[in-house]
């Protein structure tokens, strides 16, 4: 799981969102979730990037049950839908308030994506339906 990466934050920028994706291919992991405010805006000593271009690096992550994705207040904040097609532009699923089934071999689950609880509907029922 990568959580609050908030590219272009002082010190952290494209280069440490490479670093991180790197380390997390070298583990080889079953499943990746991206938990949510990939932007940082209006912060001093911070720049800018966009979540089109952070997606497009976001974009080498994969693993065998797949990439996911929920979208945090601060993606609210600067353009939700903006940030939403990022990510699905590059092919990572984004399940706001939804279910995605998961399946391999005798192995099953579902997978919820809940919105952000500041700035998002969060329908947990419609997310475990």
């Amino acid at each position: 799981m990568l959580s609050d990466l908030h590219v272009g934050s002082p010190f952290n920028h494209l280069d440490h969102l490479n670093e991180s994706i790197d380390l997390t291919l070298k583990a080889k992991p079953d499943l990746i979730l991206l938990a949510g405010d990939y932007v940082v805006h209006g912060v001093p000593g911070g720049q800018f990037v966009s979540p089109r271009e952070s997606a497009s690096h976001l974009a080498r992550l994969s693993a065998p049950f797949g990439v996911y994705a929920v979208l945090g207040n601060h993606d609210w904040w600067h353009a939700g839908p903006g940030t939403l097609a990022a990510f699905q532009h590059v092919g990572i699923q984004v399940p706001e308030d939804a279910s995605i089934p998961i399946k391999s071999g005798a192995c099953f689950f579902w997978l919820a994506g809940i919105s952000d609880f500041m700035e998002g509907a969060h329908d947990v029922p419609l997310a475990r339906s």
